[in-house]
């Protein structure tokens, strides 16, 4: 006669909780990196400052202003929150969250040839990332 061997498929209650208080540990340690929006609205809030001077150089050479009519962006906190396009008498207005700490020039501008007024490296700090306007070029990074 045969015998029919019968195998067993499933994890076994060790396994279980091994599991589940290796997922607690894990879990334990990475939520409060979620929890902390902090960093995210900060890092969050500079690139949008940093996309809205981009945008307002790029208008100023399309516009070809003359050097008196610099495009400027001016940035500050408040409520409603936002960070325009529309320029409005060459100023386009960028308002960030009141938590989001500001340094620097708040309110750089560009000539008809895309270089800072006045043409000279400028920085912008916007919760703790430094926005640089350089010389000449006017490259934003």
């Amino acid at each position: 006669m045969s015998q029919v061997v019968q195998k067993q498929c499933g994890f076994t209650l060790v396994e279980m909780i091994t599991i589940i208080v290796i997922l607690g540990i894990i879990s334990v340690v990475a939520m409060p990196r979620f929890a902390d929006t902090d960093a995210f609205r900060n890092r969050a809030t500079a690139d949008q400052v940093a996309a809205a001077l981009r945008y307002a150089q790029k208008v100023a050479i399309a516009s070809h202003a003359p050097v008196a009519a610099p495009v400027r962006v001016n940035i500050s906190n408040g409520t409603p929150v936002n960070c325009s396009t529309a320029v409005v008498a060459g100023v386009i207005t960028c308002v960030v969250p009141n938590g989001v700490t500001l340094g620097g020039t708040l309110s750089p501008a560009f000539d008809f040839m895309g270089r800072p007024v006045p043409n000279a490296r400028t920085t912008t700090t916007v919760g703790g990332t430094t926005i640089t306007i350089e010389a000449e070029t006017g490259y934003v990074h």
